[in-house]
């Protein structure tokens, strides 16, 4: 795409233009001035901690065709424009070439379950045809994978991405939609085919202020993100997803799932446990579908249920249902080590902590629960105690422990979390946390379950500022002596 066609989409932005070599080839977005090539339009974006405009020079040279900014400068390949945020969404579908114009897109977005949803119809889908997945665990297709900073990437990261898909011969791309993203409208030109809702608790209430806002954030994929006639997919057991059905009615297609609602497109008439999964029989507007699911925890039936829902524009729920076996998480209800029964899971906030917990109950039998978990520092402050009190709840033995704290002090984030713990019996208070699953490894008898929660597949922990490596698989493993 060449810059003066850029500038001509994006006239209605520009306040002052210093960039004259219109005929230059523009190749790719940079935010970051080391990272520019030539060719790379340079976005000055202010932030946190430092703002492009100051870097503006490094960028142009090294080779940037233009650089965009809202302060008064007069250099030359600078263009000024009234909001850089704005500009950014409107430009980065264009540099790209519109690859979303060749794509079909499938959306999910709730508190929990984005992950495993998304992997579930990842594995559905590539069944078909070539699928890309975009979400916490990074982007990945056709064997190929690249970590990603957001659950849900900003403009340049996302086109840069589909354009490499489309590129790849990809035709359906799956992804998790956070709240962030939506209230950032980073997938802004993006329209959905089918989205769906899986739940609404608590949490990111540092960022979005209240419930009200955050749910509001989770509505815009179906009010302004899914296209005409596309396919919004509901949780019938969530109190939201019911309120969303009630707002959707008549504006989109809707599906609906439910664990145990007869009025439901999509609801379980049998489960049998079978080892740490089930056995299914589904009822389909009628019709009895037969499925299994190798993961643990019913809010996983539900993961399964939006899934085949999700994929029903292309696919049969029944032949949906087969192609979904055997689907696997990495850190969402996964076992770890050769000996005794471990899990590592995401769960980070009170609702999906207990989902994991109360799952852990379930298929554990006699044995007893021990579960290792902390929270993340900078965050909401607000779901600490009710976390310790969840975990306090169901299992026998609680261990506290760090988790991300970032930039404020592991013992006050500890002593929010154990403020919500009434008892004090089978309660441990470990900061270090290689410390506190070595200590549930050495109490774990072999009919025990341990559960590791809140980072899942994470290979860091953020101490301060800095990021080092730490891996909740990897402490397993070598406390258990398997490395």
């Amino acid at each position: 795409m060449r810059l003066t066609e850029i500038k001509r989409r994006i006239a209605y932005a520009i306040t002052a233009d210093h960039a004259p070599d219109d005929d230059i080839e523009v190749r790719d977005i940079a935010v970051d001035s080391r990272r520019v090539t030539p060719g790379s339009l340079f976005f000055a974006v202010p932030g946190e901690k430092a703002d492009g405009h100051d870097f503006i020079g490094q960028a142009l040279d090294a080779g940037a065709a233009a650089a965009f900014g809202m302060r008064e400068l007069d250099l030359p390949g600078y263009v000024r424009v009234t909001d850089i945020h704005e500009t950014l969404r409107a430009v980065s579908p264009v540099v790209y070439g519109d690859p979303q114009k060749d794509l079909l897109f499938l959306g999910v977005t709730g508190t929990n379950g984005k992950t495993t949803m998304t992997h579930i119809i990842e594995k559905i889908l590539s069944g078909l045809s070539p699928t890309g997945l975009i979400g916490t665990l990074g982007c990945r297709w056709n064997g190929r994978t690249v970590p990603s900073e957001n659950t849900t990437p900003f403009p340049w990261t996302w086109y840069r991405t589909l354009a490499a898909m489309r590129r790849d011969g990809v035709r359906f791309v799956v992804s998790e939609v956070s709240s962030h993203a939506l209230d950032q409208e980073r997938i802004a030109g993006t329209q959905f085919d089918a989205a769906v809702f899986t739940n609404f608790t608590r949490d990111h209430l540092d960022y979005h202020k209240t419930d009200d806002a955050y749910f509001a954030a989770k509505k815009r994929l179906f009010d302004e993100y899914l296209r005409d006639g596309g396919l919004a997919v509901l949780n019938l057991d969530d109190l939201k997803g019911r309120e969303l059905m009630r707002l959707l009615d008549g504006k989109r297609p809707i599906a609906t799932f439910s664990l145990t609602d007869r009025s439901a497109d999509l609801w379980v008439k049998r489960m049998t446990t079978r080892g740490a999964g089930y056995e299914l029989l589904l009822s389909y507007r009628g019709d009895d579908i037969a499925a299994r699911l190798d993961l643990p925890g019913r809010f996983n039936i539900s993961n399964l249920l939006g899934a085949l829902l999700a994929v029903s524009p292309w696919l049969e729920p029944a032949q949906a249902a087969v192609l979904a076996e055997g689907a696997v998480v990495p850190g969402r209800m996964e076992r770890v080590g050769k000996r005794g029964r471990i899990f590592v899971d995401y769960a980070h906030s009170p609702d999906a902590l207990e989902k994991v917990l109360a799952a852990a109950k379930e298929f554990g039998g006699e044995g007893r629960l021990i579960v290792v978990f902390g929270a993340g520092g900078d965050r909401d402050k607000g779901k600490r105690p009710l976390m310790g009190a969840v975990a306090s709840k169901y299992a026998d033995t609680v261990i506290v422990t760090s988790d991300n704290p970032r930039t404020e002090k592991p013992d006050a984030i500890i002593a929010d979390i154990t403020g919500g713990i009434a008892r004090k019996e089978g309660v441990e208070v470990i900061p270090d946390r290689s410390a506190a699953i070595e200590r549930a490894i050495t109490l774990m008898r072999d009919e025990d379950v341990v559960i590791v929660a809140g980072k899942g597949a994470e290979d860091y922990q953020i101490v301060g500022t800095e990021k080092r490596h730490f891996s909740d698989h990897e402490e397993i493993r070598r406390h258990l002596g398997e490395q």
